[in-house]
Protein backbone atom coordinates (compact mmCIF):
# COMPACT_ATOMS: atom_id res chain seq x y z
CA UNK A 1 0.00 0.00 0.00
CA UNK A 2 1.20 3.44 -1.11
CA UNK A 3 1.35 6.07 1.51
CA UNK A 4 0.41 9.47 0.44
CA UNK A 5 2.36 12.69 1.36
CA UNK A 6 0.76 14.47 3.91
CA UNK A 7 -2.12 17.61 3.08
CA UNK A 8 -1.66 19.39 5.72
CA UNK A 9 1.30 20.74 7.76
CA UNK A 10 1.22 22.59 11.18
CA UNK A 11 3.55 25.25 11.34
CA UNK A 12 4.46 27.12 14.31
CA UNK A 13 7.34 29.48 14.39
CA UNK A 14 8.61 31.99 17.20
CA UNK A 15 10.66 35.44 16.56
CA UNK A 16 11.77 37.53 18.69
CA UNK A 17 14.04 40.71 16.99
CA UNK A 18 15.30 43.67 18.41
CA UNK A 19 14.07 46.95 16.98
CA UNK A 20 14.85 50.69 17.55
CA UNK A 21 13.59 53.18 15.76
CA UNK A 22 16.76 54.67 14.03
CA UNK A 23 17.81 51.29 12.98
CA UNK A 24 14.81 49.07 11.50
CA UNK A 25 14.71 45.52 12.17
CA UNK A 26 12.95 42.80 9.35
CA UNK A 27 9.71 43.93 10.66
CA UNK A 28 9.79 47.41 9.89
CA UNK A 29 11.34 47.01 6.30
CA UNK A 30 8.56 45.96 4.50
CA UNK A 31 9.64 42.01 4.70
CA UNK A 32 7.41 39.58 4.92
CA UNK A 33 7.28 37.22 8.46
CA UNK A 34 5.37 34.36 6.31
CA UNK A 35 4.66 33.58 2.86
CA UNK A 36 1.80 31.30 2.32
CA UNK A 37 3.88 28.21 -0.45
CA UNK A 38 2.76 27.21 -3.65
CA UNK A 39 -0.78 25.65 -4.53
CA UNK A 40 -0.63 26.00 -0.07
CA UNK A 41 -4.03 27.88 1.53
CA UNK A 42 -2.65 28.98 5.04
CA UNK A 43 -5.19 29.23 8.04
CA UNK A 44 -3.51 31.07 11.02
CA UNK A 45 -4.76 30.07 13.81
CA UNK A 46 -3.33 32.09 16.29
CA UNK A 47 -1.08 34.95 16.40
CA UNK A 48 0.25 36.40 20.09
CA UNK A 49 2.65 39.65 19.98
CA UNK A 50 4.48 39.83 23.63
CA UNK A 51 6.04 42.82 24.52
CA UNK A 52 8.97 42.11 26.35
CA UNK A 53 11.32 45.44 26.18
CA UNK A 54 11.03 48.20 28.19
CA UNK A 55 8.95 51.01 26.38
CA UNK A 56 5.61 50.54 24.42
CA UNK A 57 5.51 49.50 21.09
CA UNK A 58 3.12 50.45 17.90
CA UNK A 59 1.73 47.26 16.13
CA UNK A 60 0.79 47.13 12.62
CA UNK A 61 -0.05 43.31 11.08
CA UNK A 62 -0.99 43.50 7.04
CA UNK A 63 -1.91 40.87 4.88
CA UNK A 64 -1.34 40.82 0.58
CA UNK A 65 0.87 40.06 -2.29
CA UNK A 66 3.36 42.91 -3.30
CA UNK A 67 4.64 42.70 -6.24
CA UNK A 68 8.50 42.57 -7.30
CA UNK A 69 8.25 46.32 -9.01
CA UNK A 70 6.45 48.11 -6.07
CA UNK A 71 9.95 47.28 -4.43
CA UNK A 72 8.32 46.60 -0.82
CA UNK A 73 5.72 48.90 -0.65
CA UNK A 74 3.04 47.97 1.71
CA UNK A 75 0.08 50.71 0.76
CA UNK A 76 -1.68 47.58 -1.35
CA UNK A 77 -2.12 45.30 1.46
CA UNK A 78 -4.72 44.91 3.81
CA UNK A 79 -4.68 46.00 7.32
CA UNK A 80 -5.54 42.96 9.88
CA UNK A 81 -4.82 45.75 12.76
CA UNK A 82 -3.13 48.89 12.60
CA UNK A 83 -1.12 51.03 14.99
CA UNK A 84 -2.27 48.94 18.14
CA UNK A 85 -0.24 50.24 21.49
CA UNK A 86 0.91 47.46 23.20
CA UNK A 87 2.03 48.30 26.92
CA UNK A 88 5.34 46.98 28.36
CA UNK A 89 4.76 43.30 29.83
CA UNK A 90 1.52 42.36 28.01
CA UNK A 91 0.23 40.05 25.35
CA UNK A 92 -1.92 41.48 22.35
CA UNK A 93 -3.79 38.93 19.99
CA UNK A 94 -5.24 40.69 16.70
CA UNK A 95 -7.02 37.95 15.89
CA UNK A 96 -10.27 36.79 17.12
CA UNK A 97 -10.61 34.28 14.74
CA UNK A 98 -8.95 32.54 11.78
CA UNK A 99 -7.28 34.15 9.15
CA UNK A 100 -7.19 33.10 5.71
CA UNK A 101 -3.91 33.52 3.48
CA UNK A 102 -4.04 32.48 0.32
CA UNK A 103 -1.45 30.88 -1.94
CA UNK A 104 1.54 33.09 -2.28
CA UNK A 105 0.08 35.95 -0.75
CA UNK A 106 2.42 37.12 2.57
CA UNK A 107 1.67 38.41 6.24
CA UNK A 108 3.84 41.31 7.43
CA UNK A 109 4.06 42.78 10.54
CA UNK A 110 5.93 45.80 11.69
CA UNK A 111 6.02 47.89 14.48
CA UNK A 112 7.43 50.94 15.93
CA UNK A 113 8.34 52.76 19.39
CA UNK A 114 6.57 55.71 20.03
CA UNK A 115 9.36 57.96 20.88
CA UNK A 116 12.67 58.28 19.01
CA UNK A 117 15.52 56.20 19.84
CA UNK A 118 13.60 53.95 22.16
CA UNK A 119 14.87 49.97 21.80
CA UNK A 120 11.76 47.19 22.46
CA UNK A 121 11.69 43.68 21.96
CA UNK A 122 8.66 41.69 20.83
CA UNK A 123 7.75 37.90 21.06
CA UNK A 124 5.86 36.59 18.20
CA UNK A 125 4.19 33.43 18.40
CA UNK A 126 2.23 32.21 14.90
CA UNK A 127 0.61 29.28 14.42
CA UNK A 128 -0.40 28.22 11.03
CA UNK A 129 -1.98 25.64 9.39
CA UNK A 130 -1.09 24.94 5.73
CA UNK A 131 -3.68 22.94 3.74
CA UNK A 132 -3.07 21.60 0.27
CA UNK A 133 -4.77 23.31 -2.63
CA UNK A 134 -5.57 19.62 -4.35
Amino acid sequence: MATLPALNKFVLEKIKPEVTNTANSILNQGNAIYVTPQLVTAIVLSLQVANTGNNPVIFSAQVGNIPPEDNGNLDDLVYVVKDFEIPVNDVFNPLTGRLIIPELDQLYLTYRTPESGQTSFLGITLSILENANE
